[in-house]
């Protein structure tokens, strides 16, 4: 495999290895093949699919200059009939505008997506061209720098992306089929260029519909906590398919383990966009979740909707009524209808009640909602409890952290029904006699009857298999990716514990991951951990259980990845009561 070095900024040069074939039979690219289509209404293009409500033309292998002269590829898709100028929505996707090697079919009961809901046309977590061309508009897929058939290297998000996007963009917009409104949507990656891209400000992007979607690489993913995760990076580069190179962030973290430039140009300047988000997330999903929710902590509010759903990212990206809102979006800002989109609640939030069932899209003005306070729940070692008063007496307790099943658990029983909405934090006052160094990681669960309830986020429709996943998830044998859901979690490595003073709010400790400070044998520290957004319901009788350990649950990560590789050595000690006053904070809903 060919290897090279190559400047990503001025100055700033990382590795690039070579990509695999889009030819080979795994990628499922089909070979490039530029002309146009036709596919009549009726047509079934896949079995079982929904058959195609509108004859569609696609213009195949289109390509679309950039600013550096490279080309890329493009997939056109537009309904039959009269030339006229639509609006358009783009996925600018670096997974392949046709086929591809990530698929739904790739994943058990098809992601949890009915075969007859979408036609085959559609690109992963894009959305589906036989929609979207039925009701007057036409769909783009523009295939990433280097990956599919498009010319030069693939840049992993950054500014150059943010770049190529803003190009095809401002190219479609001049096209005689368009009318000039470009609009975004997409999951995951394809969220992720558009917080890029409409930082930017192309003058003809008029919205963005970001589903889940990271928008720092760094301080989300590759090295959330400051522990260095390089594991589902690198199933993202195994399976990117292109005729160049790709840029090896993997390789890129060892060589700069700290937040630097070349970090910070993978995260945009959301404060930058002007133009209306409609912006879903989900508590559930421990990739994308922290990300959106800081993203949209950043947009004005005055141009921003969020939703909060309670399902998977795949399944809430094609449900027919969630198409259907994303479309009223689109109708407002791309074609102009006075629909009174406006009018939308600015967050529509699900309460998980694992065990129970949940609340959907019930109408907020905010995230957190107005009524949540934040409550103390204070660490008692001795008694193993979350109190509500700092506790008097010192004590310690510790867990072997080379341990897989080593942990500390403390616990509170509610006495009434009870509401956590928003953002959970930790601080912890700890320290090692065995290490210089600590890597932490903390869980906050639902207990009833002693165990632990939990959700598969990407469920079977089959209960007995529901259960099997329970069961395989409790012995800790559970491998594949259906990924499970406790609670909200996070992680901190200790020696890059410094916080970032100008961008930490209260419960939302922000850190500067820019150099460490390893620890002198048995020095006690204080350290502010960052926990998931969430909102659970715990009905009366039903305890929380703080879960503090030295390895990440399994099930968490979906698809199955390994997990980030321990320091760990020896015992942890927390401190808790007296001078060291370890403490959970609680966003509680009074209402």
């Amino acid at each position: 495999m060919k290897v090279k070095r190559a400047d990503i900024l001025p100055g700033v040069s990382v590795p690039y290895i070579e990509m695999k074939s889009p030819l080979l039979p795994e990628a499922r690219t089909p070979a490039f093949a530029p002309g146009t289509k036709r596919f009549p209404k009726g047509e079934q293009l896949v079995a079982k699919g929904l058959r195609l409500p509108c004859s569609i033309v696609l213009d195949q292998d289109v390509s679309v200059p950039m600013r550096d002269g490279i080309k890329l590829v493009a997939n056109i898709y537009r309904p039959e009939g009269d030339v006229q100028q639509l609006p358009v929505v783009m996925s600018f996707t670096p997974y392949g505008k046709m086929g591809g090697y990530w698929h739904l079919g790739r994943f058990p009961f098809n992601g949890g997506i009915p075969l007859d809901s979408l036609s085959g046309l559609q690109s992963f977590e894009a959305p589906d061209p036989a929609y979207w061309c039925d009701h007057g508009y036409c769909v783009v897929y523009v295939c990433a720098r280097g990956t599919d058939h498009s010319e030069g290297d693939h840049n992993f998000q950054g500014s150059s992306s943010a770049n190529d996007a803003y190009d095809a963009i401002e190219w479609i917009a001049a096209q005689s089929w368009c009318n000039g409104s470009v609009g975004m949507a997409g999951n995951s990656q394809l969220a992720m260029i558009q917080w890029a891209a409409a930082a930017v400000r192309p003058p003809h992007l008029k919205a963005i519909a970001p589903w889940e979607g990271l928008s720092n690489h760094y301080h989300e993913n590759i090295c959330s906590g400051g522990i260095p995760f390089p594991s589902f990076h690198a199933d993202v580069i195994d399976h990117s398919y292109g005729n160049g190179m790709i840029e090896d962030v993997c390789a890129a973290l060892k060589e700069r383990p700290f937040y630097d430039e070349y970090w910070a140009d993978k995260a945009p300047d959301i404060e930058n966009i002007n133009i209306p988000a409609y912006v879903v997330a989900s508590y559930t999903n421990q990739l994308h979740c922290k990300g959106t929710f800081a993203a949209y902590r950043k947009l004005d509010p005055a141009l921003s909707w969020l939703r909060i759903h309670n399902t998977m990212e795949w399944p809430d990206f094609y449900t027919p009524a969630y198409v259907e809102d994303m479309r009223r979006f689109f109708d407002r800002y791309l074609k102009g209808n006075k629909n009174d989109w406006e009018k939308t609640a600015r967050v529509r939030m699900a309460v998980l009640d694992l065990g129970g069932k949940d609340v959907v899209d019930r109408p907020e003005d905010t995230f957190p909602p107005k009524g949540a306070t934040l409550r103390s729940f204070y660490l008692d070692g001795r008694a193993r409890k979350l109190v509500n008063d700092p506790v008097a007496c010192s004590s310690e307790v510790s867990y072997q952290s080379d341990d897989r099943k080593g942990k500390v658990e403390f616990e509170v029983k509610f006495t009434k029904d009870t509401e956590i909405s928003g953002y959970p934090a930790l601080r912890l006052w700890v320290h090692s006699d065995d290490a210089d160094d600590m890597d932490i990681y903390v869980v906050v669960e639902k207990v009833r009857r002693r165990k632990p309830l939990f959700r598969s986020i990407m469920p079977p429709p089959f209960k007995p298999l529901v259960a099997l996943i329970g069961f395989l998830h409790r012995k800790g044998i559970f491998k594949y990716g259906f990924s499970i859901f406790n609670g909200p979690n996070g992680r901190l490595r200790v020696s890059r514990r410094e916080l970032d003073g100008v961008n930490s709010k209260e419960n939302l400790p922000v850190y500067k991951f820019n150099s460490e400070q390893k620890l002198a044998r048995g020095q006690v520290v204080p350290v502010d951990i960052s926990i998931l957004p969430t909102s659970m319901k715990w009905s009366a009788g039903d305890t929380l259980r703080l879960s503090v350990m030295g390895y990440e649950r399994r099930g968490q990560w979906f698809p199955a990845v390994d997990y980030p590789e321990s320091i760990n050595v020896g015992k942890h000690v927390i401190h808790t009561g007296g001078e060291f006053n370890s403490v959970l904070t609680l966003p509680i809903v009074e209402r």
